[in-house]
């Protein structure tokens, strides 16, 4: 028998019954030229015959569609035309020969959809955060999203690196997409946060996409208010905060400049009635010195971004100056006297306690 060739084809949308069964009878699985062996003429007669097999009236045995859709063999596809013309029709595998006599080469087996290829559409990731910056929503949907068991975000601000790192276990929604929230106060960075996801398909976890957004810092103007070098004073002012997530606290450290930051004091600001903030520093916490003071001032917001927002310096000359220092209850206390006015050859420090007067009175010599 004569090399018949022919070629494999995967017909992309339904055929009507009759030109199903018109198409059917074109087909010679190579199992059957096989089994014929010297019986050649009889599939030669058949493919010569076409018409002759026919079924009357249009009638189509009930196993014909299946046989298309299982992968009909068909010689030729150019009397299809119309609607299923070569648009419609698909190649689906090499040419396929069977010889007179030998062994039919097997065709290969319809190529089922890699996960990607699945009508999930494109995978869709993004990280939006609310207007008060306390939490960013991630979401993620689509594509490899809308095949997975489970989904994961892993996520950092970029200020450090990676060295606040969190995994966020996605959820899964209604509509077949994954969302979890991202705390801003779990990180406590300004500046911009990196989102990576990560999508366990069919058992094997793999990257998936990656999201971005920011968080904006606290923002202050800071300038120094009274300078008093009796009370060994000065005022640090803290006006225009500003925080979408409100303001949580401010802080002032201060220092004297002196020996650098040995001396350093975070001091607390109070909120004013006019909506600045105000701290004092005094020299008695630190060491009632003269000179230059320095002090920053850090504004926390209240998604917990701590940023410092700007600093001052101001300089006392203690005059007159006298103050009392020491811990409560460490039992005692230290008087200090700087500069007193029209100058002094000696000073001496009489105490007593209020209980009973002045009957415990002591002078004590200050050196």
């Amino acid at each position: 028998m004569a090399v018949v060739g022919m070629r494999r084809f995967w017909l992309g949308k339904a055929m009507p019954a009759v030109l199903a069964a018109a198409l059917c009878v074109w087909c010679v699985p190579a199992s059957a030229l096989a089994d014929v062996g010297e019986g050649a003429a009889l599939a030669d007669a058949v493919l010569a015959n076409p018409v002759d097999n026919a079924l009357e009236d249009g009638e189509l045995p009930a196993d014909a569609s299946a046989a298309l859709a299982d992968g009909t063999v068909i010689e030729s596809t150019e009397d299809l035309g119309g609607e299923f013309g070569s648009d419609a029709v698909a190649e689906r595998s090499s040419d396929l020969s069977v010889a007179q006599g030998g062994d039919p080469v097997a065709a290969p087996e319809p190529l089922s959809a890699a996960p990607g290829e699945v009508s999930a559409g494109e995978a869709s990731l993004s990280a939006s955060l609310s207007a008060d910056e306390r939490a960013a929503s991630v979401v993620a949907s689509g594509g490899a999203f809308a095949l997975a068991s489970s989904v994961s975000f892993p996520t950092w601000s970029e200020a450090g690196g990676q060295d606040d790192i969190v995994w966020y276990a996605a959820s899964r929604r209604a509509d077949g997409s994954w969302a979890a929230e991202v705390p801003v106060s779990a990180h406590r960075s300004a500046g911009a946060y990196a989102v990576h996801a990560y999508a366990t398909v069919a058992g094997a976890q793999a990257f998936a996409g990656e999201a971005s957004f920011e968080v904006s810092a606290p923002r202050a103007e800071v300038s120094v208010g009274a300078v008093d070098d009796a009370s060994g004073t000065f005022e640090v002012v803290v006006s225009g905060v500003s925080s979408p997530s409100g303001v949580a606290s401010v802080q002032v450290p201060a220092w004297s400049d002196a020996g650098g930051q040995d001396d350093v004091v975070w001091h607390a600001a109070s909120r004013q009635a006019d909506g600045t903030y105000r701290a004092v520093v005094s020299a008695a916490d630190h060491g009632c010195g003269d000179g230059a003071y320095m002090a920053h001032v850090y504004v926390t917001g209240g998604n917990g971004v701590m940023a410092c927002v700007g600093g001052v310096s101001a300089s006392l000359e203690l005059r007159d100056y006298v103050a009392v220092t020491g811990a409560q209850g460490s039992g005692s206390r230290t008087v200090w006297v700087k500069n007193p006015a029209g100058g002094a050859s000696s000073v001496q420090v009489p105490t007593w306690s209020e209980a009973g007067g002045q009957d415990d009175i002591v002078w004590y010599q200050a050196a």
